[in-house]
C-alpha cells in the first residue's frame, strides 16, 4: 500500500494538460467512491514548484534512457483518459490527442515510448519494451526510471533542496469504503495491445482481473523511505493512434489564382472588426486546393470538392503546433458545456458556398470554421467568411481607429520600474477607402503621439532584464522600428492587428495611420487620434468585396469619398453614412 506524494499537484501543475477537458464517467467496473479532503492527502513538507533542470541527479543515470535510441520513430497521437483525486472525489478527464514518438529498434524487437503519460507536457526519458513474436503485444517492466524533478527549495520557507526519480508503474485501483482508497504500485509487466490491421497500440486495462491505471511513482534516492509515492494522477484506456497529416499539394501545371479574404472579429467588447488574409485557389476539374486558411500554418493547403455549387473539406490534421499538440481544422459549432452554450471544434466537413458566376467562395451565414489544438477551444475562429478573385492595384487605405488606449495596470501598490505602459485596441481595415478588399501583406499601420510624431518601438523597451523586471527576455526583432506590417505578430503578442503594447514613456495622445503599398505605390489613410469623433465609425459591414459607390447628401454620386458625411451604397444594396 503506497501513499501519494503531497507535493506534485503544486509541482508539475505548469506541465500537465489535466485542465480543463470535459469530465467522464468512469469505464463499467472501474468503482469510485469519496474520498477524504484531498488538501489531507496530499500534505507534504515540499510544496514548491519542481522543475525539470540540467542539474543531475545522485542517482544512477544510466538507468535513463534520455537520448532518442535508434530504429525507426513514428509519430502517434496519445489519447486517454486521466484519473485524478480532486474535491473529495475522483475524476475522471478525457485528454486531447498529444504527439508522441515510438522508436522500433533494428533488432526488431525493442520498442520505445517517448511521452508516455497522456497528462506530461516535459519531455522526460524514454520508455522500453519488447515486442512478442506474434506482433499482438509489448511488454515492458514496471518501475524503468524515465526522468527526474528537481527542486530548488526555497530556504525562506524551510524547504531543501531535492530531487526527486521518475519511474512508470501499474497503479493497482482498489476502493476500500466510502471513506478511504488505496492505491498499490505493482510490479507486473505494463502490455500494450497492438492492432496490426488499424496501427494502434492500447494499453491493456487488467492484470489479473484489477482494473490496471497506467501511473508515476517518486522515488527520493538519499532517503528510501520516500520512495514509491505515487503522484496522484494516472492514465486509463490510452491509446497510440497513428498521426495522419493533411498536407495535399495541387498538381503542377494548374493556374494559382489569388484570393482575397475577409472575415469578422469580434473580441466581446470592441465592434466587430472586418479582418483580412491573402488566399491561394486551385480549381482541377472538381478538386479545390486553398492555402493561407489558417494564420499559424499559413503555407498548408486544404483539399475540397467541388459539387453543387459547394465546396466540402473534410476536418483533418494538418500539423504540430509549439506546444507538441496536434493541430486541426474543423467547422466550429455551438456546444452546451458546463451548463451554458460555448463555440468548438467540431466534426465532419467544413462547407463553402460557390458562385460559379463571380467565382466567389463564402461560408453560409451563421456558419463556421476554426482551426485548433484541442476539442474544446478553437484558436482560430472564422466567421462571414468571403473570398473573391484579388487583383491588386493601388489604393488609398481607409482609415484605422483606435478603440481603446489605457495605461496598464501596476501590481499593487508597486512602483512601475520602467515608467508608463499603454495598450490599445484597434482597427486596421484591409480595405480602401471604397470598401474593396486590398493586400494584408503591402498594408502596414504606424502610431503617432501628440504633434503627429511618431512612435518609435525600441529593442531596448522591449527588452527585459532579470535585475529590472525579474526575468530575461529579448524580442525576435532586432532593430527599432516605428511602422508596423499589418500581419506581424511577435512571440508574447504584444504586436497584433488587433492590439498593441506600448513600452516606455508618457504618452499624452495616440493616432495610428494605415500606409498601403499595393500597386507599386504608396498611399496613407488620415492620422486617426484617440477619441477623435470625426474619425470613420461605422465599419461594421461584414461583405466588402463587391465595388462600393459613394454619394453627397444631396444625393450626387462621388468618385471617392469627400471630407465630411458621405452616403456609401454597397454592392449588396445596403446604403450607410460614414464620415471622413
Amino acid at each position: 500500500m503506497k501513499r501519494i506524494l503531497t507535493f506534485l499537484l503544486v509541482a508539475l501543475t505548469a506541465t500537465m494538460a489535466f485542465a480543463q477537458p470535459r469530465s467522464k464517467a468512469p469505464r463499467e467496473g472501474l468503482i469510485v467512491k469519496n474520498i477524504p479532503a484531498f488538501d489531507q492527502l496530499m500534505r507534504h513538507k515540499n510544496q514548491s514548484d519542481p522543475s525539470v533542470n540540467s542539474r543531475t541527479p545522485e542517482f544512477p543515470p544510466e538507468e535513463m534512457i534520455m537520448e532518442q535510441p535508434e530504429g525507426e520513430s513514428k509519430l502517434f497521437t496519445n489519447q486517454g483518459m486521466t484519473v485524478m483525486p480532486w474535491g473529495g472525489v475522483l475524476e475522471y478527464y478525457e485528454q486531447d490527442p498529444r504527439v508522441m514518438q515510438v522508436v522500433f529498434a533494428p533488432d526488431g524487437k525493442t520498442v520505445y515510448f517517448e511521452k508516455i503519460l497522456t497528462w506530461l507536457y516535459e519531455d522526460y526519458g524514454w520508455i522500453k519494451g519488447e515486442l512478442s513474436e506474434d506482433g499482438k503485444e509489448i511488454r515492458m517492466p514496471s518501475n524503468q526510471y524515465y526522468g527526474f524533478v528537481y527542486s530548488p527549495g526555497y530556504p525562506e520557507w524551510d524547504i531543501e533542496e531535492e530531487f526527486y526519480g521518475l519511474r512508470l508503474s501499474l497503479v493497482r485501483y482498489r476502493a476500500i469504503d466510502a471513506e478511504t482508497f488505496t492505491y498499490d504500485a505493482i510490479d507486473d509487466d505494463i502490455v500494450w495491445l497492438v492492432d496490426e490491421e488499424a496501427g494502434t497500440i492500447t494499453l491493456s486495462p487488467e492484470v489479473d482481473g484489477d482494473d490496471m491505471l497506467l501511473g508515476m511513482i517518486f522515488d527520493k534516492p538519499e532517503d528510501p523511505s520516500m520512495h514509491g509515492y505515487w503522484s496522484g494522477y494516472a492514465d486509463y484506456a490510452t491509446v497510440f493512434t497513428p498521426l495522419i497529416i493533411s498536407n495535399p499539394t495541387p498538381p503542377e501545371g494548374k493556374p494559382v489564382l489569388d484570393y482575397g479574404m475577409t472575415y469578422t472579429y469580434d473580441n466581446g467588447w470592441n465592434p466587430t472588426r472586418i479582418m483580412g488574409t491573402l488566399l491561394q485557389v486551385v480549381f482541377d476539374d472538381n478538386e479545390v486546393y486553398i492555402k493561407g486558411l489558417s494564420s499559424q500554418f499559413p503555407e498548408v493547403w486544404l483539399k475540397g470538392e467541388l459539387a453543387d455549387g459547394k465546396v466540402s473539406i473534410p476536418s483533418c490534421n494538418i500539423g504540430i503546433n509549439d506546444w507538441g499538440n496536434v493541430y486541426f481544422f474543423a467547422p466550429l459549432v455551438e456546444e452546451e458545456m458546463y451548463g451554458w452554450i460555448q463555440k468548438v471544434p467540431g466534426e465532419g466537413d467544413v462547407v463553402f458556398l460557390f458562385d460559379e458566376e463571380t467565382q466567389t467562395i463564402s461560408l453560409e451565414e451563421g456558419k463556421a470554421y476554426c482551426f485548433a489544438n484541442n476539442h474544446y477551444n478553437a484558436d482560430e475562429e472564422y466567421v462571414n467568411v468571403t473570398a473573391s478573385p484579388f487583383t491588386e492595384v493601388a489604393a488609398v487605405p481607409m482609415t484605422p481607429e483606435i478603440f481603446r488606449f489605457e495605461e496598464t495596470p501596476s501590481w499593487g501598490d508597486e512602483e512601475k520600474p520602467r515608467g508608463m505602459s499603454y495598450f490599445t485596441d484597434i482597427y486596421v481595415p484591409p480595405l480602401d477607402v471604397e470598401g474593396r478588399f486590398i493586400n494584408p501583406n503591402k498594408l502596414y499601420y504606424m502610431y503617432y503621439t501628440d504633434n503627429d510624431v511618431p512612435f518609435v518601438f525600441t529593442v531596448d523597451n522591449y527588452s527585459f532584464t532579470e535585475e529590472v523586471d525579474g526575468y530575461d527576455y529579448v524580442p525576435e526583432w532586432t532593430e527599432d522600428f516605428t511602422i508596423t506590417p499589418y500581419t506581424f505578430k511577435d512571440e508574447y503578442q504584444e504586436f497584433s492587428n488587433i492590439r498593441t503594447y506600448l513600452r516606455w514613456g508618457e504618452i499624452t495622445r495616440l493616432g495610428i495611420q494605415s500606409i498601403y503599398l499595393g500597386g507599386g505605390e504608396e498611399h496613407r489613410s488620415p492620422i486617426h487620434y484617440f477619441g477623435d469623433e470625426t474619425a470613420i465609425k461605422d465599419k461594421g459591414v461584414t461583405n466588402v468585396t463587391g465595388e462600393a459607390v459613394y454619394y453627397d447628401l444631396q444625393g450626387r454620386r462621388l468618385q471617392s469619398p469627400v471630407h465630411g458625411i458621405n452616403i456609401v451604397k454597397l454592392h449588396d444594396g445596403t446604403t450607410r453614412k460614414v464620415t471622413k
